[in-house]
């Protein structure tokens, strides 16, 4: 790699092999994690917003094609990321779920940075997103499971100390 835009590539090869694979993700990110400077840069790919009729106002989301799209974003660490940089520090993979509301509340901030006139489509508690760290950071892939499977690991979590 020579620039960090390398990684918004990297990140839509995961994203395309994942959906090679038949894994129907509707995003795959790389969050790189900053404590010096107190940042999170995430590069992330994912189904082209203007497929549910939405436009953006921010230069560092891009369309990649009429399907798919990637974007940087690059935020301040605030206590929003605690849980995640708590499972991050500890090299722990997780997962979570989400009710639709918890699911649109955490989303708001992408929505907002990019000045996405709607909202993205795949959220809610059908929609996994697992995270597994590397030593700056971790990869986050979403995914969609069958309610049943959504509903057990809602109740996992809600059990969880």
């Amino acid at each position: 790699m020579r620039s960090s835009s390398d990684l918004m590539k990297v990140s839509l090869k995961m994203y395309l092999e994942l959906w090679a694979l038949g894994i129907q993700t509707p995003a795959c990110a790389f969050f790189f994690v900053d404590e010096e400077v107190q940042r999170i840069i995430l590069y992330v790919a994912f189904p082209n917003p203007r497929k549910a009729g939405l436009s953006w106002t921010h230069p560092d989301m891009q369309e990649v094609d009429e399907d798919t799209a990637v974007a940087k974003m690059d935020v301040p660490i605030t206590d929003d990321w605690a849980e995640d940089l708590d499972y991050w520090r500890r090299g722990e993979v997780w997962y979570v779920t989400r009710t639709y509301e918890e699911d649109l509340a955490v989303l708001q901030p992408f929505h907002d940075y990019f000045g996405l006139d709607g909202k993205l489509p795949a959220i809610g508690p059908e929609w996994i997103v697992n995270n597994v760290p590397f030593k700056y950071g971790w990869v986050s892939v979403r995914y969609k499971e069958d309610l049943t499977q959504a509903a057990l690991h809602m109740a996992l979590r809600q059990r969880r100390p």
